[in-house]
């Protein structure tokens, strides 16, 4: 008597099947190489958020290009619907009950990855304007500043250098070492 292969194995055996697997490893090849000339081809375009928007993409394409690797196969006479599996098959066991759920799942998927999508666009976008004044520790307001590349800077601020060692005859080293970089600044 053959015992019947566990509900995992039938699955993935069905995957295997199907070459969703195939498709997922080709998929995530394909993205890479995309992004990767995106992030190459897109700033010299001055596309603000269009990189973002072609993960957003990538990331919401995935689903949808499991879904269609699970029920299209491509063969020598072109793109046809997959066929059922064979009754002998250890897909039989897992073809009605999983499908509804993969559709599910799909779905879901893709309503959490858009309305992540849209979330992260927006707080992008919100934090892009509303640059304004924020308040130090000791309650002092600092305005931010554009800065302009062709003007030449006309200040630098110079921090007190701290000793971080245990060593308490290291102060020397880092208070002359403040007053070098003042003396060579100024």
């Amino acid at each position: 008597m053959r015992e019947q292969p566990s509900k995992m194995a039938s699955f993935v055996a069905e995957l295997r099947r199907r070459h969703v697997f195939r498709v997922a490893v080709g998929y995530a090849a394909v993205a890479f190489v995309v992004l990767q000339l995106g992030e190459i081809v897109l700033p010299a375009f001055s596309a603000e958020g269009a990189l973002q928007l072609v993960v957003v993409f990538a990331v919401l394409g995935f689903p949808v290009v499991m879904v269609l690797a699970w029920v299209f196969d491509v063969t020598s006479e072109g793109v046809q619907v997959t066929a059922a599996p064979d009754a002998d098959s250890l897909g039989e066991a897992i073809a009605t009950s999983v499908l509804p759920r993969l559709a599910l799942l799909t779905v879901t998927l893709l309503t959490v990855g858009g309305v992540g999508s849209w979330w992260i666009l927006s707080s992008v976008q919100n934090a892009g304007t509303s640059a304004g004044a924020s308040t130090t520790a000791s309650g002092l307001s600092i305005l931010p500043v554009e800065y302009n590349p062709d003007e030449p800077i006309r200040s630098l601020a110079v921090l007190p250098l701290q000793n971080f060692s245990q060593a308490a005859e290291q102060d020397y080293f880092a208070a002359g070492m403040h007053e070098a970089l003042l003396t060579t600044l100024s």
